[in-house]
């Protein structure tokens, strides 16, 4: 029988291994239609083939709930936490970007302010003596216009009047936020810079940044600042194509500048390894003569070390730096006291779950293989401990139920063989020739019943026949005990040819020997003289017996008191029998059988059943009476014993027969 599924297994596997053969055949052989049909197939089996394989891997990785447990932790309190750090740092990167993009902002508008108020101060002092002074700060240099025209040659100043910048210098000077970058100015020799103009009566200052303004902002916010004009873009920032939009996205370190960027953090010390990359629009690059726009937008591009985002964070005062560590420090100290608590519980709880499911699963097979007797240690006392002292109580009550039922099973084997014997003791043929037909019927309302029946021939008297029916009280292994015993006695009582007043004497002295006065028998015990045909009925408390002559039915019906009570009066009658004559003797077990409205079939009903159909054969008769019984109790089973013994005389026995006949 094992061999037969691994036969279909394997028959399986050749069968789709020369399917897939065929499909990469078909697929290699470039048919062009059935080409990329088999394609299409190999695509969505290789699909299916993977899918099957990974939920097969899964459920035999997942199948102990220990590791469910785990895995479920992993995904959701240890997973989370790389991802949120993770994420975190990326946020940081990012808030750091943006913070040295603001002091790049800072340094811009801090230089713009000072060459604004310098061209404010300048004008003023031209306008009011004609004195000219010079610049407070050796980067910045004053170039003074007078009706528009410059005074003096420059290298870098337009010969007339920037209107253009002098309204960039007015907006930024009304503007009520620092925020706004001033215009950055192309040079003539292709360099950038910021310049403030102001005018006054026909005078004007320029204040120009001469020296290079990338090193200035360095030395201003103490990054590295770079600026970038979409030429350079190629190889310095990323860009974004989406649709007709294009997206800056924030640059790496650039390479080509880690040489001046390892001189310029190495002044005071070591050089750093790792830097913050920041981008800022810086807007526009106009010509310096025109105003016109020359780049659409230069880029600023900011490098620090980490040591220069948090020393510009955090305070240098060493009292609001310490508030400030603390306020941060208490709630991480927290969250990792939180987590680690977390962790410890969640380690405890899959563990110790783990194990209590294991162990129930060990139980589980103990009882799979019919082993009741284990039990559960049981330790734990959560609801998880109640199931297994459920598990615990539940296999003691099935050790318990099997037990019993082993028991059971054992006494029922035993009480079948009872039954067994108790049916052999009953009588299968009778040695009668051709004088009688006999048909009995015996149904225990237990295994074993109470009611007796039997035909006993008389030793040395082939012609006369002893027909015995009794009733024992009660019903099962008692009863049927009782019932041998009576069995036991009248077959050495007949044997010994005493009469049957005596016989009736001996079998209560018997009953009564058994001490419980509760104990009777009923008892019809009858003489049948086979070549004259006389019968002698003796009756100890039984119901009647039945003679069935020429359709017509007659109870014999003889008072007496049944064997083991206080009376001893049994009555006696004789009948003379003719040719086809029937007898039946019955116990009250046919004749007390009740319905579902605790209607019994009664005495009258048995006289319908025998009257009521042809006598012409014992069996005839005795199924006639059986089946009326069923159809009266409809289903219901025998409360009582049911016994019935019919018996057709047919004439004086033919000269030297002696042949048994069998009884139905």
């Amino acid at each position: 029988m094992a061999s037969q599924p691994a036969a279909r297994n394997s028959r399986r596997f050749w069968i789709t291994a020369l399917v897939l053969a065929a499909l990469f055949a078909i697929a290699f052989a470039k048919i062009p239609v059935f080409s990329v049909l088999a394609w299409v197939t190999l695509v969505v089996a290789g699909i299916f083939l993977v899918s099957g394989l990974f939920l097969t891997l899964w459920r035999r990785l997942l199948w102990r709930v220990g590791r469910r447990l785990a895995f479920s932790y992993f995904l959701i309190g240890v997973l989370p936490i790389p991802l949120l750090a993770a994420l975190l740092g990326v946020g940081g990167y990012l808030f750091s970007g943006f913070f040295l993009a603001h002091l790049f902002r800072e340094s811009v508008t801090g230089l713009y302010a000072e060459l604004t108020s310098a061209a404010v101060v300048a004008v003023d002092a031209f306008a009011q003596d004609g004195t000219r002074p010079t610049a407070p700060k050796g980067d910045v240099e004053l170039i003074y216009y007078r009706d528009g025209q410059r005074l003096g040659d420059h290298e870098i100043a337009p010969e007339d009047w920037p209107v253009w910048l002098e309204e960039e210098t007015r907006y930024a000077i009304n503007s009520e936020t620092r925020s706004v970058l001033p215009a950055l100015i192309q040079t003539p020799a292709d360099r950038i810079t910021v310049a403030a103009a102001v005018a006054q009566n026909g005078l004007g200052v320029l204040a120009l940044h001469r020296d290079d303004l990338t090193d200035d902002l360095r030395r201003r916010s103490r990054i590295w600042v770079e600026l970038i004009r979409p030429g350079d873009r190629d190889n310095r920032v990323a860009t974004l194509q989406v649709f007709d939009s294009e997206w800056t996205l924030m640059p790496l370190q650039r390479t080509e500048t880690a040489t001046n960027l390892e001189d310029f953090y190495s002044r005071d010390g070591e050089p750093p390894r790792w830097f913050v990359v920041g981008l800022e629009a810086a807007g526009p690059l106009y010509s310096f003569a025109s105003g016109e726009e020359v780049t659409p937008e230069v880029s600023a591009t900011v490098f620090a070390p980490f040591s220069t985002v948090t020393d510009n964070l955090f305070s240098r005062s060493s009292e609001v730096d310490t508030i400030a560590w603390i306020a941060f420090v208490i709630p991480a100290f927290l969250l990792f006291d939180i987590y680690l608590v977390a962790l410890i519980l969640a380690s405890y709880l899959a563990f110790g779950l783990s194990r209590a499911v294991n162990h129930l699963s060990q139980a589980t097979d103990h009882v799979r293989q019919s082993d009741f007797s284990h039990r559960i240690k049981v330790r734990r006392m959560d609801q998880v401990g109640d199931l297994q002292r459920d598990f615990n109580e539940m296999t003691a009550h099935l050790e318990t139920l099997v037990h019993n039922a082993a028991e059971q099973e054992i006494l029922a084997k035993e009480l079948e063989i009872a039954r067994d014997l108790q049916k052999g003791l009953l009588p299968k043929e009778i040695d009668a020739g051709d004088a009688l037909d006999v048909a009995c019927y015996f149904e225990p309302s237990t295994v074993i019943g109470g009611d007796y029946y039997d035909l006993l021939r008389i030793p040395e008297e082939r012609q006369r026949l002893a027909i015995i029916h009794a009733d024992v009280s009660g019903h099962g292994l008692p009863a049927g005990l009782r019932m041998a015993m009576i069995k036991s006695a009248l077959d050495i009582l007949v044997r010994e040819r005493k009469d049957i007043e005596e016989i009736l004497q001996a079998l209560d002295a018997t009953v009564r020997s058994s001490g419980d006065r509760r104990n009777f028998v009923t008892a019809s015990i009858c003489l049948l003289d086979l070549d004259l045909g006389t019968l002698e009925v003796t009756n100890a408390g039984h119901p009647p017996t039945y003679l069935i002559r020429g359709g017509e039915v007659t109870e014999i019906t003889l008072p007496g008191s049944p064997l083991g009570t206080l009376g001893r009066d049994y009555a006696h009658r004789s009948v003379r029998l003719e040719r086809e004559d029937v007898l039946v003797w019955l116990s009250d077990g046919l004749i007390e059988a009740t319905n579902d409205d605790d209607l019994a079939f009664g005495y009258d009903g048995i006289l319908e059943a025998l009257a009521d159909g042809p006598t012409n054969d014992a069996t005839v008769v005795r199924d006639r009476v059986i089946e009326a019984v069923r159809r009266h109790c409809a289903g219901r089973p025998a409360d009582d014993d049911r016994t019935m013994v019919v018996l057709r005389y047919l004439g004086p026995t033919s000269a030297g027969e002696s042949r048994p006949i069998p009884i139905a």
